[in-house]
């Protein structure tokens, strides 16, 4: 005999409360919004279209290349993160282990383009997170451009993943050390750094020992190592004082070098420049740092094939 139509909801209403107790939240596949296809992609890969997303971002904030780089790493990480929680869920394992940590998240079946949401709205919040204060509709025109909604769209991925993947990647950054303010105090000992005006380096932006950028960003927690000194060659600490360093051999060696090989004309003292024209276009290439364009973050990103764009 077949089912009554009574009958047929009780069992539809039995199935629901099973998912209930199993997952704790009803999973519809995605809301309605987010079925319809994704509008055509000029970069065709979601983390390369993240990446140049950071590099419009870059290019828009300016600043110093600490920050930048920071930045990279945790888009990437959370990236990754995600990616893994994405392979773990529907294909039943990854391939390596995740940076953080990789979530089982709760699902019935896989949702419409769910790998490129899961990468796109990890992306887009972690970035929202470091850049929304200035760059917030900037970031909702790419989040348009790559999806076709706004990001404020319901979407349950982020309660069951998303926002997993971003918390935990902003409370392992958290207290880095990124965030020191100390201005630097400098003097004019031979050695020690001093502003690029000075004497006849003429930069009006660094006029001043309190405006050296991010100067105590060698004391911000690395990514992957211990500390940032975990491999730094011992010899330095050898010198003890810049008087011991600028009467060593090997420091005068080292200007001599880079005086040689990176004089924009010959002087009196530099009268032949020893460089070739590879060399002379690889350093222009990594000064290229004005605000407005990528910087050497960007640049890395670009040679490493992160970012299909061209640098500017």
């Amino acid at each position: 005999m077949a089912p009554t139509p009574r009958y047929r909801h009780r069992l539809r209403a039995l199935a629901v409360a099973a998912v209930l107790a199993a997952t704790g939240t009803l999973l519809n596949p995605v809301p309605q919004k987010a079925e319809a296809a994704l509008p055509p992609q000029s970069i065709k890969d979601p983390v390369h279209y993240w990446n140049d997303v950071l590099l419009g971002v870059v290019r828009r904030e300016g600043g110093g290349p600490g920050p930048m780089a920071r930045a990279a790493a945790m888009l990437n990480a959370a990236i990754y993160d995600a990616e893994s929680s994405y392979q773990l869920r529907w294909k039943g394992r990854i391939t390596s282990e995740p940076y953080l940590h990789a979530e089982k998240y709760a699902g019935w079946i896989e949702g419409p383009d769910e790998e490129e949401r899961v990468i796109g709205r990890t992306a887009y919040n972690i970035l929202l997170k470091l850049y929304g204060k200035n760059q917030t509709a900037y970031l909702d025109a790419r989040f348009r451009e790559r999806f076709g909604t706004e990001p404020t769209d319901f979407d349950l991925l982020d309660t069951t993943v998303v926002n997993t993947m971003v918390t935990q990647m902003i409370n392992a950054r958290n207290g880095d050390g990124s965030d020191d303010t100390r201005v630097y105090q400098g003097d004019s000992a031979p050695g020690a750094w001093r502003p690029t005006s000075y004497p006849d380096m003429q930069d009006p932006n660094c006029t001043q020992y309190s405006q050296a950028v991010t100067p105590y960003w060698g004391l911000v927690k690395p990514f992957a190592l211990t500390s940032g000194s975990q491999f730094r060659p011992a010899t330095p600490g050898l010198y003890g004082t810049y008087e011991q360093l600028l009467a060593g051999d090997a420091y005068k060696a080292q200007v001599e070098a880079a005086r040689s090989a990176g004089a924009d004309k010959p002087t009196a003292r530099t009268p032949v420049i020893n460089r070739t024209a590879d060399q002379e276009a690889a350093a222009w290439f990594w000064a290229n740092d004005n605000d407005g364009t990528y910087k050497p973050p960007g640049q890395l990103l670009q040679a490493s094939g992160t970012s299909p764009r061209h640098a500017a």
